[in-house]
């Protein structure tokens, strides 16, 4: 049996990172949980001047990221990584890995529920703009046809925890 990486992606407001850390709890037996947010972000200055881009930026770390956690984990257990990063972004760093078992996993919910979330849960109302609505809306046409997609609008914490355990098991 292969270890694999469970890549979950979804814009802000969409659940992933509660529904990771609560896998993360649980302890499950050879399942690591990895945060891509436990890494300091450099200011937006720091990142343009240094690679260009916000999406250099991404696709670098992405990569970086990949590698480590073939490198620290993979031959003892699966893996699942909450991290901001284009689908693309992830297949390349995987491909040039040279790592086949992963799946990508898009957490999404409602642009309305999403906002709700944003404001009145997480107090973040700065986020709750178009582009955050745009990230979101172009991670779900980027999933649509080779990644697990979640939408969680209407469903519990819990009821999220079971469907990505199930594809975590499969």
């Amino acid at each position: 049996m292969h270890n694999n990486i469970f890549f979950i992606i979804g814009s802000s407001g969409s659940g992933k990172t509660t529904i990771v850390e609560l896998i993360r709890d649980m302890k499950i037996p050879n399942l690591v949980v990895c945060r891509s947010d436990s890494m300091k972000v450099p200011t937006t200055e720091e990142i343009i001047k240094k690679y260009g881009s916000m999406e250099k930026w991404q696709e670098i770390n992405t990569s970086n990221w990949v590698k480590n956690i073939k490198e620290k984990y993979l031959s003892n257990c699966s893996v699942v990584f909450d991290i901001q990063s284009r689908p693309s972004f992830i297949d390349e760093a995987c491909k040039n890995n040279n790592i086949r078992n992963y799946k990508i996993i898009l957490f999404d919910c409602s642009d309305e529920e999403r906002k709700r979330r944003l404001i009145k849960e997480r107090k973040q109302p700065h986020l709750a703009n178009d582009q955050m609505m745009d990230w979101a809306r172009y991670l779900r046409e980027k999933c649509a046809e080779h990644c697990c997609i979640i939408d969680n609008t209407n469903l519990t914490i819990i009821e999220n925890v079971n469907k990505l355990l199930i594809i975590i098991n499969d």
